[in-house]
């Protein structure tokens, strides 16, 4: 199989690796973890036209090379074959005219014998190139087959055996904490005539984060689903209840949550481990935290990370 054929097939086994990961989470339930809902019928549509082209492109490329492969070789290799071979017949007849001539001429010279002795070294030295060159394009050829497999193999592991995950802590350390929620106030939360009990954390983010303070919040009773992530400014007293927003996909994911003051709190849930937390609002007691209200937990247990991880 020619090189450009084989690493059209490993591009697109690569391709269709990649589509029938996409398809396998739409069927799996698990695409909610990288795209946001309103975006699904759109993927799972242009997954499936992917899937078409490229099988359709695989039989194509093959049935080609079926029925054309030997006129390729005639067309790339006969000519240039042909010109090798009679510039090879030159060379040789070359060769055996200076020998002639030398014996001829200056047989009985040294003059004529080394000029004979070079050309045949030379001659081997060419023998020598070919047998050389066609080794190292074999190695070649065979360390981009090994690579290209072992690179479809790769992404078969990670992207269809590998269980999918949620976002977690470790995205929350390169963003900005309710920076979506500062982003989302020309949305303002209204608490006048709400039903607080619809509020999501990004609701009760929102609040705290418009400048909501404990005398505002008094009498509210948050319940909060969401993961363990440390408060940075307080990591041993004060944790927040954090979900994502995602307005496309999990690239463009934003950390919201709600502070909770619970000192020794990692002595009993890790971080990215889901609970639900309930109680009032009140002034932070801690010192350190940059938070200026947080929850007071009445109830905090563990639970199931939920279907849909992510909150709009």
């Amino acid at each position: 199989m020619h090189d450009p054929l084989r690493t059209r097939l490993l591009g697109l086994a690569l391709s269709l690796v990649g589509i029938v990961a996409v398809l396998w989470l739409a069927f799996t339930g698990g695409l909610s973890l990288y795209i946001h809902p309103r975006y699904f019928g759109f993927t799972i549509t242009m997954a499936v036209l992917g899937a078409v082209m490229i099988v359709a492109a695989i039989v194509y490329l093959l049935r080609g090379r079926g029925g054309g492969a030997g006129d390729g070789r005639d067309h790339d290799h006969g000519p240039g074959a042909a010109r090798r071979g009679r510039r090879h017949t030159g060379a040789r007849r070359g060769t055996a005219r200076t020998r002639t001539a030398g014996g001829h001429t200056h047989g009985s010279h040294g003059a004529g014998s080394s000029a004979t002795a070079l050309l045949e070294h030379a001659d081997d030295d060419h023998d020598h190139d070919h047998g050389s060159g066609a080794e190292e394009t074999r190695r070649s050829r065979a360390w981009n087959v090994a690579s290209g497999i072992t690179l479809v193999l790769v992404a078969t592991l990670v992207l269809l055996v590998l269980p999918p995950t949620t976002l977690t802590t470790s995205l929350i350390d390169k963003r900005d904490m309710n920076a979506a929620a500062a982003a989302a106030q020309g949305e303002q939360v209204q608490l006048a005539g709400a039903d607080t009990s619809q509020f999501t954390v990004r609701d009760w983010a929102g609040l705290l984060r418009q400048g909501a303070d404990a005398a505002t919040l008094s009498g509210m009773t948050p319940t909060l689903v969401g993961f363990v992530t440390p408060d940075p400014d307080d990591p041993e007293d004060t944790f927040f209840v954090a979900r994502f927003t995602v307005t496309c996909c999990a690239v463009d994911a934003q950390p919201v949550g709600v502070p909770v003051y619970l000192p020794g709190w990692e002595q009993r849930f890790p971080v990215d481990s889901w609970v639900e937390v309930s109680g009032p609002f009140i002034t932070n007691p801690s010192a350190r935290s940059m938070q200026t209200v947080v929850v007071d937990p009445v109830s905090i247990a563990p639970t199931e990370q939920p279907a849909q991880p992510y909150v709009t």
